[in-house]
């Protein structure tokens, strides 16, 4: 549980909760958000009529960058894992790609990701 202060000043502050991740789960270091989700919170912010300070802070935050190559490996790879793990029930072919992507997989801000 936090306080957490409104844009407002003369609004109260009040009780919010934040969410931490365990030890073993957190990354080493903070990453870009992704294109859509910033797109979904700047399309949020405009609508809302959020300070324009705050909307161009959005405007310029860094967002993860992946290849067209990138994507489709993702797709194919979503296709594959949903054939051979649910279809045939072999579940421990989830288990073996979750350890091999944790230990390649290196996120990038820079967009040069292959």
């Amino acid at each position: 549980i936090v306080d957490a202060e409104s844009y407002d000043p003369s609004r109260p502050v009040v009780k919010a909760v934040a969410f931490r991740t365990r030890d073993f789960a957190r990354l080493k270091q903070d990453y870009s958000p992704s294109l859509r989700y910033m797109s979904i919170l700047r399309e949020g912010a405009q609508e809302l009529g959020l300070r324009s300070g705050y909307q161009n802070w959005l405007a310029s935050h860094p967002v993860q960058q992946t290849s067209t190559f990138v994507n489709r490996v993702a797709a194919y790879n979503l296709v594959f894992m949903s054939v051979f793990s649910f279809r045939l029930k072999i579940r421990f072919l989830g288990r073996i790609q979750s350890f091999i992507l944790r230990s390649v997989f290196v996120p990038s801000n820079d967009g040069s990701i292959l």
